[in-house]
């Protein structure tokens, strides 16, 4: 409990200096504000509504104005490395920071296949690391992006984790403040975390099975819900899931106790990574012995997999250990 409330002193000092910087320098600064402080706020490509959302911002964050008024509606605004739109009716403009209560959460660092996670300069795996932090470290959630966390460290750092490290699991697709702009996700949710959830080819119980998906992996949605059933797309597959074992919308975070994907060890040094279930699509990456791989669903002759930098794709069961069955579960 201590470290938490250093780590939140820490955090509104931070965000303070940097709001009193920006105006003794002639800047001017605005704080979000949602009337419901569950709700976050977008920050946006362009002043619509219906534009990408290139994060969704929690209460007491500050942002620097970089032009527009409250008239026009929108702000342009900028949030470390990003610049974009913010609806004005929900930014505080002028207001000292701390003026709006935080609601910025709390995450730990959490990788089931790793030593922890990097601290990116962007939202990209090829971004500049600018610290590996260990498992175990907490860090204060500013915004969440598809895929990724806008942090700030205990040691002053600000930058990007991505979000499938980090417990609780905070998910972008969560209805609030305007549209999410972009795909909405969803995350598989097995009442047995032993379970897992079939991708089909067609909306039936009946149809094929092209992989078999663990609780806490997130999903792209291509269609509405029809029928019981989202045409989803996981990786390089597209297919059919049962909606009732979606978390569609974030109505509740993943915790870690949901998130049940497994680890396999490489065999063999030169173990392929593929792009698709098939041997003669494009090499992803080559593996050496021992690496770890976070499962995150199984096929028939291939795991679906990611990589401790964070690829995504396809090994051959044959090729990792332990042997992780496919006719197991749902």
């Amino acid at each position: 409990m201590k470290k938490i409330i250093a780590l939140t002193m820490m955090v509104c000092m931070l965000l303070g200096t940097a709001a009193l910087v920006r105006a003794d320098g002639g800047g001017s600064w605005a704080v979000v504000s949602n009337p419901n402080p569950a709700d976050r706020l977008n920050l946006r490509t362009e002043p619509s509504s219906s534009a990408t959302s290139l994060g969704k911002y929690y209460n007491g964050v500050t942002v620097t104005l970089l032009s527009g008024n409250g008239e026009i509606g929108w702000y342009r605004v900028s949030i470390g490395p990003l610049e974009g739109y913010m609806d004005a009716s929900y930014l505080e403009v002028g207001v000292m920071p701390g003026a709006v209560a935080s609601a910025m959460p709390t995450v730990t660092i959490s990788n089931s296949g790793g030593s922890g996670a990097n601290l990116r300069a962007g939202q990209s795996e090829k971004s500049k690391s600018l610290g590996l932090y260990a498992n175990g470290t907490q860090v204060t959630v500013l915004g969440v992006a598809e895929n990724w966390l806008h942090v700030i460290t205990a040691d002053g750092g600000e930058g990007f984790i991505r979000s499938d490290l980090a417990t609780p699991r905070l998910t972008f697709a969560k209805d609030d403040t305007g549209n999410a702009g972009g795909a909405k996700t969803a995350v598989v949710v097995n009442p047995d975390p032993q379970d897992r959830l079939n991708l089909r080819t067609a909306a039936s119980g009946n149809a094929t099975t092209l992989c078999k998906y663990y609780s806490g992996v997130t999903v792209t949605l291509l269609s509405d819900e029809e029928n019981g059933w989202y045409k989803v797309r996981v990786g390089s597959l597209d297919g059919y899931m049962k909606a009732s074992f979606l978390d569609v919308g974030g109505g509740a975070d993943i915790t870690a106790a949901v998130c049940a994907t497994p680890a396999v060890t490489v065999k063999a040094a030169g173990t392929r990574l593929y792009e698709k279930m098939n041997r003669n699509s494009d090499r992803l990456a080559t593996l050496s012995k021992g690496e770890a791989l976070t499962v995150l669903g199984v096929s028939t002759d291939y795991l679906h997999v990611r990589t401790q930098d964070g690829k995504t794709g396809f090994v051959l069961c044959a090729n990792v250990t332990p042997e992780i069955p496919f006719d197991l579960g749902k």
